[in-house]
């Protein structure tokens, strides 16, 4: 999961990141959530599966920006914040957001479930503590995702709780501490070594209130995520056995969990009229533009498709927000971000700061 890292930066440009310094989200990241879940993990088993379903309904926008605004509001910072900059602020939390959820998607699972989003917390804090370089491999995000949803699974507490108060407790706990991360890394490039020091210094202060565990004792091991204090003894080890280490993260395609996401209802259509056309996605659709042309499959929850570029074509992957689209297309194993928006017939295409107009293409009517 680096790679959310690089995507965050390039969303947190867009909002005043200091502005976030004064926030005590200790009302938002909900301990009580997290400490009712931690006596059912267990040490990774393949074997073994979630008892009940952990994911939700997606409402079709996110809840996260709108709390940390009205937060903002009153923090020193942010009463003499602009409506303007605020609304900045709540797009640039919607947009890391979308890219969390595409990103997760990436990996084959599904990002609207509690048992992904507990994972991503813990995971996101282990790398402020040790660095996204010691990052743990896909692997093992995969198996923690896994010991997640089942230990969820046994605790009714959260499996009882609206499909709204799952979506703003997943959001809380993968936003919050992603949003952390972030900021660290913006202020160590930045030379702004202090500040990035007070605010580890602040999540690891938050994340024992949380959690209960000091951040140091948790440890990521071959399939998944170990706590002794949570699990006694550290399971046997094969002599091939890798922990978190500095390296590259593994191309390796990812099982997907059959759990993992809600199945997709498809729209019925009337047999004996061949020519009915359900609503027509804008995005779905072919649009080119000197040497580059983007088709997109799918729906606004996840777009699927191929970028062209000079003979070269590249996998993409994209979801629907409120400017546009947002999603990443790969080339040799590496994910670059985009961004487009859509004007009448012009699809206006960024990545890396460089802008390309492309021209929807029609469609045949009557074709499938």
């Amino acid at each position: 999961m680096k790679l959310f890292l690089y995507i965050v930066l390039f969303a947190l440009g867009l909002a005043q990141a200091q502005l976030f310094d004064s926030i005590n989200p200790e009302g938002v990241v909900n301990a009580a959530a997290v400490q009712s879940s931690v006596s059912n993990v267990a040490a990774a088993d393949a074997d073994a599966v979630p008892l009940a379903d952990t994911s939700y309904q997606y409402a079709g926008q996110h809840f996260l920006g709108k709390v940390l605004v009205e937060m903002l509001k009153t923090a020193p910072e942010g009463a003499s914040s602009s409506a303007e900059e605020m609304a900045q602020i709540e797009t640039a939390i919607n947009q890391i957001l979308d890219q969390y959820d595409t990103l997760v998607q990436g990996i084959g699972e599904n990002p609207y479930d509690i048992g992904t989003a507990m994972a991503a917390f813990f995971e996101f804090s282990y790398d402020i503590l040790h660095g996204t370089d010691s990052a743990p491999t896909d692997a093992q995000t995969l198996g923690a995702i896994k010991q997640w949803r089942i230990a969820i699974s046994k605790t009714p507490e959260l499996l009882q709780k609206t499909n709204e108060e799952k979506q703003v407790l997943a959001e809380s706990l993968a936003g919050m501490s992603l949003f952390y991360l972030a900021l660290i890394q913006n202020y160590q490039q930045t030379g702004q070594v202090q500040e990035a020091e007070v605010m580890k210094t602040q999540w690891l202060s938050l994340f024992k209130d949380v959690a209960g565990i000091e951040l140091s004792q948790l440890e990521y091991v071959e399939d998944g995520l170990y706590v002794e204090a949570w699990m006694g003894a550290k399971p046997q080890l094969s002599p091939s056995t890798t922990v978190a280490s500095p390296g590259p993260v593994s191309q390796t395609p990812s099982p997907t969990n059959p759990l993992s996401s809600t199945p997709t209802v498809e729209p019925q259509k009337n047999p004996l009229n061949p020519l009915a056309q359900i609503p027509e996605d804008p995005f779905v659709a072919t649009f080119t533009g000197g040497d580059i042309s983007l088709s997109l499959t799918g729906s606004s929850s996840a777009y699927t498709g191929e970028l062209s570029f000079k003979g070269q074509t590249f996998p993409v992957k994209a979801i629907a927000n409120a400017q546009g689209i947002i999603g990443t297309f790969n080339s040799g194993g590496t994910d670059f971000a985009f961004t487009a928006s859509l004007s009448e017939k012009v699809l206006s295409f960024v990545t890396d700061g460089n802008t390309f107009a492309l021209e929807k293409q029609a469609k045949n009517p009557l074709g499938n």
